[in-house]
């Protein structure tokens, strides 16, 4: 009967042990520094998770997520613009992209009716064929210059850490511009 007690004794305390050392997680504190993170459910089955947390779209090549050129798109930012310019009542559109974002700036025909409907069939038409990005439309014509000054300066190969930081910024400007009374 004592052997039982030690027994059972014992197993209660390593077990308590190894709670108590485990912890709850490796999750930060404090939640001041919240990054623009990927939401979960716009993570698509075919896509994969980088080692820093950032969805990465499946390019159909059956590469590891840690090898080199994990991180190509399979569209660029040139032909999301021109699947925007299919939409009825665009007249132009640009685009500019990161791993997660896309922004859209879209010059709309001025018979057409509301900029709204039109952003909405942009949305749906982008979405329908590459969901794995989270898109902001604008037919805002002050939005659509700053997404212009960013392709520009993308274009001329400015650091990659300066431009996620201006689609960022573009990015909250563009959904909360969306969001009107």
């Amino acid at each position: 009967m004592r052997m039982h007690i030690r027994t059972s004794l014992s197993i209660v305390i390593v077990t308590s042990a190894l709670v108590m050392t485990g912890g709850c997680g490796n999750e930060p504190d404090d939640y001041t520094n919240r990054d623009r993170q990927i939401r979960q459910n716009a993570i698509k089955p075919l896509n994969r998770i980088s080692s820093d947390g950032k969805a990465i779209p499946d390019d159909h090549t059956g590469r590891p997520a840690g090898e080199a050129n994990a991180t190509t798109n399979r569209i660029n930012h040139d032909q999301l613009a021109h699947i925007a310019e299919n939409v009825p009542g665009v007249k132009t559109a640009i685009a500019v992209m990161n791993d997660t974002d896309v922004l859209v700036g879209l010059e709309t025909d001025h018979n057409t009716g509301n900029k709204r409907i039109i952003e909405k069939r942009v949305m749906s038409a982008l979405t329908w064929q590459y969901p794995e990005y989270r898109y902001h439309i604008t037919a805002s014509d002050e939005l659509r210059e700053r997404i212009k000054s960013v392709s520009v300066r993308q274009n001329k190969g400015y650091r990659a850490y300066m431009r996620n930081q201006d689609i960022g910024i573009l990015a909250d400007a563009i959904d909360v511009s969306s969001i009107r009374p």
